[in-house]
């Protein structure tokens, strides 16, 4: 789901945040 998406994110390094924002925001 897209909440465990972000929790993962929240682990994640910046930049592969950077990109996940990118893909949302593209949808």
């Amino acid at each position: 789901t897209l909440t465990a998406l972000f929790k993962h994110i929240e682990g994640s390094d910046e930049n592969v945040r950077e990109k996940v924002l990118g893909f949302v925001r593209d949808k």
